[in-house]
């Protein structure tokens, strides 16, 4: 099975942020996944008669058991040597770096952690992305392809780029990325934009199968949409495995001040203003670390509203921080708080989580139902009484030494296991080609 993803920017262009590690993150897998497959057939065929004898029986495409040099095949499919060449990864994006380009000449093809990724110039910046090489290339290319997954809206390469493979005859597989939320449409997107989601842009998805990573997004979808099949599975998150007991042991620091820390992007939609504005009202002490980057205009008026409600002394702004030093962070705080107007899935709260550090985060976060369900923090409606009562709730249980930071983090471990998510996006991807979906 040959794959294409087709993103407006990839990695190293970390600036974008979440989307950019969840399509990284699931590509890397999904090669490592189709490796794994090739090496443990390649262990057992040990000579060339018992390699035709493997090769003529019925496997799964994608399932292979190799226990103490025995094999267990799955669903009914032919196995043979031209099938393992078939399961590929690549990515089409731009040189997107922000207001910069990533230094690679148009059309240079990167491996990027093992995934084959082109890189194409784009005459447009943010958020057009207007990419014609990109264009050119998928449409010499497409045959060559199974399905083509594309991630994110309103921008031109994937818009653009939905629009050839629907004319390649393509199957196509669609995640928003959070793109396409209810909250955007409505508050986000101009008239020019609904006129076009309406006699263009929803034509054209519903020619796609969608994929959602939570339960609020695939509400979204069905609201704006109405597609002909959805798939809803989790974002694989990066998650640093080697760190696991060093993460616990960072919260054996205990002390009378609640310590707070928020850690993404910093724009409006996140509710930075509403959590100063709750945390001006509380009656205890509080830190807050503030960890992101964003526009140094709408920052200025953070810190300016921070001092006019007199909590600038408990902030601490500590800009990006690498992966090593997030994951630090995390398991040095007691609370994480996202109190955002919408996330289609929030990887951060899994890898707060995973520092065993409980979660405040508003019923607009993608991730809320999870968060609830396995009691792992607390979801407040995004308003001010309620995010109150839910801190003060939150301050109490830590204050009382109550948070089992172990089960957090096993719970996650348990949930979000890389090798169990991958094999649901190839079942999705099966059954997308089949026509199942």
């Amino acid at each position: 099975m040959k794959i294409l993803h087709i993103i407006a920017s990839y990695k190293p262009a970390y600036i974008y942020g979440g989307p950019i590690m969840s399509v990284a993150k699931l590509c890397q897998e999904l090669v490592k996944s189709a490796k794994w497959k090739v090496e443990s057939k390649t262990q057992i065929a040990r000579s060339k008669e018992r390699e035709e004898e493997i090769l003529n029986q019925p496997v799964s495409n994608s399932i292979r058991e190799v226990q103490n040099g025995r094999y267990n095949f799955g669903i009914e499919g032919t196995f043979n040597t031209k099938l393992l060449t078939l399961n590929s990864i690549k990515v089409y994006t731009t040189l997107a770096n922000g207001a910069e380009e990533l230094p690679y000449p148009s059309g240079t093809v990167q491996s990027i952690d093992g995934v084959e990724v082109h890189y194409f110039k784009r005459w447009t910046k943010d958020h057009s992305h207007f990419s014609p090489a990109l264009f050119w290339k998928l449409w010499k290319t497409a045959k060559e392809f199974d399905i083509i997954h594309i991630h994110a809206w309103w921008n031109l390469v994937s818009i653009f780029s939905c629009l050839i493979a629907v004319m390649k005859g393509k199957k196509i597989v669609f995640t928003p990325r959070g793109t396409l939320s209810t909250y955007s449409f409505n508050n986000r997107t101009s008239a020019a934009k609904k006129l076009f989601h309406q006699y263009i842009g929803k034509p054209l998805l519903k020619k796609c199968h969608i994929h959602t990573t939570s339960k609020r997004e695939e509400m979204d979808m069905q609201i704006l949409l109405n597609p002909k099949g959805i798939t809803t599975i989790s974002n694989l998150v990066e998650l640093p495995w080697e760190q696991v007991d060093t993460l616990l042991q960072r919260h054996q620091d205990v002390n009378g001040s609640l310590k707070i820390i928020f850690l993404s992007r910093i724009e409006q939609k996140k509710g930075l203003e509403l959590l100063f504005i709750v945390l001006s009202k509380t009656v205890y002490p509080f830190h807050l670390q503030i960890a992101g980057t964003g526009e140094a205009d709408y920052i200025s008026e953070l810190k300016q509203l921070s001092n006019q409600l007199g909590i600038a002394q408990h902030l601490s702004w500590l800009g990006m921080l690498n992966k090593e030093e997030k994951f630090l962070q995390l398991a040095a705080n007691d609370l994480f708080v996202l109190p955002s107007y919408d996330e289609n899935f929030a990887n951060v709260v899994i890898e707060s989580l995973f520092s065993g550090t409980p979660v405040l985060i508003t019923e607009n976060v993608g991730l809320s139902d999870y968060v609830l369900e396995k009691d792992l923090g607390w979801v407040c409606e995004r308003a001010e009484e309620d995010l109150l009562e839910k801190l003060n709730k939150a301050y109490n249980k830590i204050s009382r030494q109550k948070i089992d930071s172990k089960r957090i983090q096993d719970t996650v471990i348990e949930d979000f296991k890389e090798d169990k998510l991958v094999e649901r996006y190839w079942e999705m991807y099966r059954e997308v080609l089949s026509g199942k979906l």
